[in-house]
C-alpha cells in the first residue's frame, strides 16, 4: 500500500519555497525515507544516502562535495538543484559542509536528514547552522493516516458531524491504534502477533542503532532498562531527583537519557503554563510518551484501552502535537498549588489562550477551572476546549465560547480553527 503523506509533503515544499536548508528529525522507521523518494518523484532531486555509500562518508569539505556531485551525478553548480542527503550523521563533517553549502552562492537547495542527535557526534551542536536552516518534523501516523490506511475517511466524518457512528465504526479502528504502535510498519501489519514483532523490533533498533552511537558500551544496558520503564510513565511530572533514586542513577544521567529520548522524539516533555516566563524554566515539565504502542509492549497487555486515562491523555497529547502549527502554537500544562488543574494550554505566540480538558465520556458540564482560569486570563483567552465520547456541542460560556467535541476527532478540529 503507497500512502502519501500529504501534510509533509506540502510543508517540505513550502519549505523550500523559501528556505535554501531544510534539516528533517525524525524517529526511526517513520517513513522519512519513503517521504523523501515520494517528493523526488513529484519534483526534481537527487538523492544521496551516506549510510549505504562509504565514498561519502569520508569527503572532509564543501570542494571535494561538489566534485564528488559532478562525477557521480553530473551535477552542475550553475544549475539549480534539489540535493536530498540522508543519513547525514555518517559524515563526521557534515555541519561544516552544509554551512560552506549554504555560504556559497550556490542554485541549491539542500534537505539534510539524519539520526536525531547526528549535530551532537561532532560537538558542534549545529551552532555553525544558526540563522540559515527551517527544522521540519516528522511523525509517525496520526489518528486520520491510520484511519487512511484501514480505508476510513475520518476527515469526511468529521466534516458530516456524524459522531453516533463512534461504536460501529470508530471504537475498533481507535482502540487498535492505542494498542500498537503508530509507526507505518506496524499499522501495515496485517496481524496481531505481527504487529508486536515490529513494535520489538523498532526499540531493538533505536537501541542498536542510534542509542550505541552516542553511549559507552557500560551504559547501554542501564539506559535499555531506563527506557523500558520511564515509558510506563507518561502523563507524569519529570522529578530528576526520583527518578535517580528509583533507578539507582546519578542526576545528571538520568537528565542525559531524557535528552537522548526527546531528541529521539520518543517521548516529549511539556513546560507548565505561566505569565511569568521565567518560573517555566525552574517548574518541573510533564512527559509524554509519543506513541502508546510501547506501553502495551512492556506492559504486555493489548486489550481495551478506552477507558484508560493515561492513553487517553497519550493519545489527546500527540494529536495536538502533530496536528498544530508549531510557528505559531506551543503546548503547556496548567497544575497550580491550589489544585487547579487543566490538561492542555495552547499558548499562540501572540499569547491567545485555548484551555483543553480531556474526558473520554460524554458529559456537557462546565469544568470548575475552567471558571478560575476564566477570570484571571480573560482577556487572553481564545475559546475553550473539552473532549467528550462522541458528543459535539458548542456552547456560549460567560464571554467566550466552549467546544465540546470527541478526544479522537481533536485532531481534524484543531486543522479546522
Amino acid at each position: 500500500m503507497i500512502l502519501h503523506r500529504w501534510r509533509y509533503l506540502n510543508k517540505l515544499k513550502n519549505f523550500l519555497n523559501k528556505d535554501k536548508l531544510v534539516l528533517i528529525y525524525w524517529p526511526r522507521q517513520a517513513w522519512k525515507t519513503t517521504l523523501i523518494k515520494d517528493f523526488i518523484s513529484q519534483n526534481w532531486g537527487v538523492y544521496i544516502n551516506f549510510e549505504t555509500d562509504f565514498k561519502i562518508r569520508s569527503i572532509p569539505d564543501i570542494n571535494t562535495f561538489l566534485l564528488y556531485l559532478e562525477l557521480n551525478f553530473k551535477i552542475d553548480k550553475k544549475f539549480h538543484w534539489i540535493l536530498f542527503l540522508d543519513e547525514v550523521q555518517f559524515n563526521p563533517h557534515i555541519i561544516d559542509i552544509l554551512k560552506w553549502f549554504y555560504d556559497l552562492d550556490l542554485n541549491f537547495k539542500i534537505v539534510a536528514t539524519g539520526s536525531w542527535l547526528w549535530h551532537l557526534k561532532t560537538n558542534q551542536q549545529t551552532t555553525g547552522l544558526v540563522g540559515r536552516w527551517r527544522e521540519m518534523f516528522v511523525f509517525p501516523f496520526d489518528f486520520q493516516e491510520f484511519c487512511q490506511a484501514k480505508n476510513f475517511d475520518l476527515d469526511l466524518l468529521w466534516k458530516s458531524k456524524k459522531f453516533d457512528l463512534f461504536r460501529e465504526k470508530v471504537k475498533p479502528l481507535l482502540n487498535e491504534f492505542l494498542n500498537f504502535w503508530w509507526y507505518p510498519k506496524v499499522v501495515l501489519s496485517s496481524w496481531k502477533e505481527e504487529k508486536i514483532f515490529q513494535i520489538g523490533n523498532i526499540i531493538n533498533k533505536l537501541i542498536q542503532n542510534d542509542i550505541t552511537l552516542w553511549l559507552q558500551s557500560n551504559e547501554i544496558e542501564k539506559f535499555e532498562n531506563f527506557l523500558l520503564e520511564i515509558i510506563k510513565q507518561t502523563c507524569n511530572f519529570v522529578k530528576y531527583e526520583t527518578f535517580a533514586r528509583e533507578f539507582m542513577l546519578s542526576t545528571k544521567t538520568v537528565k542525559k537519557y531524557l535528552f537522548f529520548l526527546e531528541k529521539a522524539l520518543i517521548i516529549k516533555t511539556v513546560s507548565p503554563f505561566f505569565t511569568d516566563k521565567t518560573k517555566e524554566i525552574s517548574s518541573h515539565k510533564k512527559m509524554y510518551v509519543l506513541d502508546t504502542g510501547p506501553i502495551s509492549y512492556i506492559l504486555k497487555y493489548f486489550g481495551d484501552k478506552l477507558n484508560d486515562w493515561k492513553f487517553i491523555e497519550t493519545f489527546v497529547f500527540t494529536e495536538i502535537l502533530k496536528n498544530i502549527n508549531h510557528q505559531l502554537f506551543e503546548i503547556k500544562v496548567y497544575k497550580k498549588t491550589n489544585k487547579t488543574e487543566i490538561d492542555f494550554i495552547l499558548e499562540s505566540y501572540d499569547w491567545k489562550l485555548i484551555p483543553i480538558e480531556v474526558k473520554s465520556w460524554n458529559s456537557t458540564s462546565i469544568p470548575k477551572a475552567f471558571y478560575w482560569f476564566a477570570e484571571k486570563y480573560k482577556d487572553k483567552i481564545n475559546f475553550f476546549i473539552k473532549t467528550t465520547k462522541n458528543i459535539y456541542l458548542e456552547k456560549e460560556f460567560i464571554w467566550f465560547k466552549i467546544y465540546f467535541i470527541p478526544f479522537w476527532i481533536i485532531g481534524q478540529f484543531l486543522k479546522t480553527y
